[in-house]
């Protein structure tokens, strides 16, 4: 197995037990927790691309 899809397996593991995690939380919608980790996930790639092209 390749090194990107064990760090892209790891990361879906990560991103779906902190779901779980949050979706347990008094008060947490889960429409609202899905646009976050909707929204982060673009976030999260262009904060990569700047820090690889630019350092």
């Amino acid at each position: 197995m390749s090194k990107s899809r064990r760090q892209m397996i790891w990361r879906l593991m990560l991103v779906g037990s902190l779901v779980v995690l949050g979706l347990k939380i008094p008060g947490v919608e889960a429409v609202s927790m899905f646009i976050g980790v909707a929204l982060i996930q673009p976030a999260l790639y262009v904060v990569y691309w700047w820090l690889s092209h630019h350092f």
